[in-house]
């Protein structure tokens, strides 16, 4: 089953901390939700932990596949045994579009949007930081201003939750783990609360 479980999406623009706050978890025994990928692993990257590579055919031909996207020449997505993989909680990293699609199979209860955003300073020194051309970080810019705009966002029907990301990673998670639990509190009072009217 899907829906019976927790899957935890941290979303934002382009070097927010998305991938550091997932690899953070991840090291301290969280479930990532494993990707495909067409595109051919990097020198340092491990099949089945970074990614699941596959071949072009194999990806448009699999009828799971429930979150798809293209970056250049190369297909990304999400299958069904993918988010079955593991039991309870799963991390994983996905765009607006990434989640729309996702909303499509998955409950939207069952979904938390962890929307980590940081100021636009912060952001591109973190771009200029990796090597990142001052052409590519402005084209970048524009795309995240395109795909998180209110009009997309407002599409979204799973809990959306706000994160610092200019705190560092420990922090970031902390504060994470604090909104997800704050969350499912209220969520579980709100059960009792209603089993309790329905015995009345």
């Amino acid at each position: 089953m899907i829906d019976d479980k927790e899957i935890v999406v941290l979303t934002g623009k382009e070097a927010v901390g998305k991938s550091s706050l997932i690899d953070y978890l991840v090291e301290r025994g969280e479930n990532k939700i494993l990707k495909l990928t067409t595109r051919p692993p990097r020198s340092d990257e491990v099949d089945g932990k970074d990614y699941k590579f596959v071949s072009f055919d194999a990806f448009v031909n699999d009828p799971t596949m429930l979150v798809s996207s293209r970056i250049g020449y190369n297909l990304y997505g999400i299958n069904r045994s993918s988010l079955e993989a593991h039991q309870g909680r799963s991390f994983v990293t996905l765009d607006t579009d990434g989640i729309l699609q996702l909303e499509k199979s998955v409950s939207p209860q069952s979904i938390r949007i962890m929307m980590i955003s940081a100021p636009s300073r912060v952001v591109i020194q973190r771009m200029i930081n990796r090597g990142e051309r001052l052409d590519d970080i402005r084209a970048k810019r524009r795309f995240d201003e395109m795909m998180f705009g209110d009009s997309i966002m407002k599409k979204i029907k799973s809990p959306v939750f706000h994160l610092d990301g200019s705190l560092d990673v420990p922090k970031l998670a902390k504060q994470m783990y604090y909104e997800l639990n704050r969350y499912n509190s209220g969520k579980t009072a709100a059960l009792v609360a209603r089993q309790s009217v329905e015995r009345v």
